[in-house]
């Protein structure tokens, strides 16, 4: 059997200066002017073209313009100029509060100044003394141990076994009550 081979090419592809001699393709050199019979097709929508000769080349939407060749514009002396971020002022409102500082006052056996929450008039405030569970556990002790002869009403006596309530004088509401157990 004898191998046959293929036929030679005549025009080897995509070697400078073997053109095509079809028109349906540009010429590979585009410097100079196209064959004759040639026929430029336009390039399918979406594609740029290149600008017409003699234009600088145009910077697609949504991109800053360059200066020539794409390169970005020099500042005197021949350094790029860096990049500056537009500035923009952000101005933040903020609610106003009013910061109330609670005193604890110590509602004991003596009258205190201080804001009626009923009526809202700065008061000093009305002590009542009555007797409370440690005037009667002091009373129940002494009579144990001998007392019971009158010494054991002592407490109900003293101001210091008594609980205090504190009032208002203007709308005689009750502050507090401090108890003594």
């Amino acid at each position: 059997m004898s191998e046959q081979h293929p036929p030679p090419y005549s025009q080897a592809v995509g070697q400078p200066g073997m053109e095509s001699k079809d028109p349906a393709y540009p010429p590979s050199n585009p410097g100079y002017p196209p064959p004759a019979g040639y026929q430029a097709t336009p390039p399918p929508a979406g594609y740029a073209q290149p600008p017409p000769a003699g234009y600088p080349p145009q910077a697609p939407a949504g991109y800053p313009q360059q200066a020539h060749g794409g390169y970005p514009q020099q500042a005197p002396g021949g350094y790029p100029q860096p990049y500056q971020q537009p500035q923009t002022t952000v101005v933040v409102g903020q609610p106003s509060t009013t910061v109330t500082t609670v005193v604890h006052q110590v509602f004991r056996e003596f009258p205190v100044q201080t804001t009626c929450p009923n009526c809202r008039n700065n008061v000093t405030t009305v002590v009542r003394k009555e007797p409370g569970m440690f005037a009667w556990l002091l009373c129940l002790i002494i009579a144990f141990f001998g007392g019971w002869m009158g010494c054991c009403l002592i407490p109900f006596c003293i101001d210091g076994c008594h609980d205090c309530t504190h009032t208002c004088p203007v709308c005689q509401y009750q502050i507090s009550h401090y108890n003594r157990m």
